[in-house]
């Protein structure tokens, strides 16, 4: 397993969410910008997250955004408490909501 670098835009968008938190107002609670923003890191095709779900789940379920079976309670629990490599990911309610709501749409 390679870990590949930040890219400099994600790098940036990730530095912003640690050091200035969006508001939910900010956000728009729109999901899809704090996944893009916080685990497409990870999460994106090629990414470490993704290939560890691939081989754990195959390659039909590592992108996250594509899956129709994961829980509301099940991503809030990988989320604030992380599971096996992945580690607990600090999000306001709101961020942690929103990114709920645009995973299980």
């Amino acid at each position: 397993m390679s870990i590949r670098p930040l890219s400099g835009l994600a790098f940036m968008g990730l530095m912003a969410l640690l050091l200035f938190p969006l508001s939910a107002e900010a956000q728009g609670l729109d999901g899809k910008l704090v996944f893009t923003l916080t685990c497409s890191t990870c999460h994106r095709k090629g990414g470490a997250g993704t290939e560890a779900l691939a081989k754990e789940f195959g390659s039909e379920e590592s992108i996250l955004e594509d899956r129709t079976d994961l829980t509301a309670d099940l991503i809030r629990e990988t989320i604030t408490k992380g599971r096996k490599t992945m580690p607990p990911v600090r999000l306001t309610p709101d961020q942690l909501q929103a990114v709920i709501t645009y995973l299980t749409k």
